[in-house]
């Protein structure tokens, strides 16, 4: 149990970051085991405030995930989730302020994890792919659907010394240039491609409550309009805490926090739950 718990939160710590960016870890311990569906649900409250000399803008979103994952193999499995948010914006400027608010379908994921070597002589290999299938691109609530433009791969190898577990995550994000409606012009945008390192921390402290903690260095290429590049590439760094409860055998339930270290991401507060059932 002290075991799976760690496992469990060393996948949750992880996953939390801005915006739900995810890393499915796996392995002997952390994949589910085959023929055995695990379902997540999860909640997510994040705020953001940019300041500059003529403006102040505050944002508020609350978005919500329901996810899926199957064993094939002990060392397979296939995953796929779907996520909403809603959001709220307020503007000061020029002595005037705004609000607006807006919710949203954002994405439908599927995805691979599979294992390559377990934590034995040396550390553990896992690694996953996943597409987003469907993504809103909009900005506002209304809905402009995209399909397949978002691509995602990573490894992670991580070593056990009871009951410390420590981890190293580098991933690669693709995303693949989409049309827009701009103040009615149509343009194509490329968001550019992005790179992450991820170091961290899962410490047990009995078998039922674990504690995990690391930090995420991200790089993003310049945005492109109509193929030509805007804006900067920029980097960013994030640090996350997590505390995991162990509610029986097949059930667990986490809270995530997070926040921008460096950058303007703001920081985030994220609870969900896990159950597993085996067919």
């Amino acid at each position: 149990m002290c075991q799976k718990l760690r496992c469990f939160l060393l996948v949750s710590c992880l996953e939390t970051s801005i915006g739900w960016a995810d890393l499915p870890l796996m392995s002997q311990e952390l994949l589910i085991q085959d023929h055995v569906v695990r379902f997540n649900v999860g909640l997510n409250y994040g705020n953001q405030t940019r300041r500059d000399v003529f403006s102040l803008q505050n944002r508020d979103e609350f978005s919500a995930r329901i996810g899926i994952r199957y064993g094939l193999t002990p060392t397979t499995e296939i995953f796929g989730r779907i996520t909403g948010s809603h959001r709220d914006n307020r503007l000061v400027a020029a002595e005037s302020s705004t609000g607006v608010s807006s919710t949203k379908f954002n994405t439908v994921v599927l995805g691979i994890n599979h294992g390559f070597s377990p934590d034995t002589e040396t550390p553990a290999l896992l690694g996953y792919i996943e597409a987003s299938m469907i993504e809103n691109a909009s900005s506002s609530a209304e809905d402009h659907s995209i399909y397949g433009r978002t691509w995602g791969i990573g490894l992670t190898t991580y070593r056990s010394f009871d009951p410390v577990v420590l981890s190293l995550s580098v991933g690669y994000n693709h995303t693949r240039a989409r049309p827009l409606l701009h103040n009615e012009n149509r343009i194509t945008f490329d968001p550019g491609d992005g790179f992450y390192l991820q170091p961290a921390l899962n410490f047990a402290i009995n078998d039922k409550i674990s504690v995990s903690g690391g930090f995420q260095i991200t790089y993003n290429e310049k945005n492109k309009i109509d193929s030509e590049p805007t804006g900067i590439a920029f980097t960013r760094t994030n640090a996350s805490f997590g505390i995991g409860f162990s509610l029986d055998e097949k059930t667990a339930m986490f809270f995530n926090l997070s926040a921008d270290v460096s950058g303007d991401a703001g920081s985030s507060i994220g609870f969900h739950i896990t159950h597993d059932i085996t067919l």
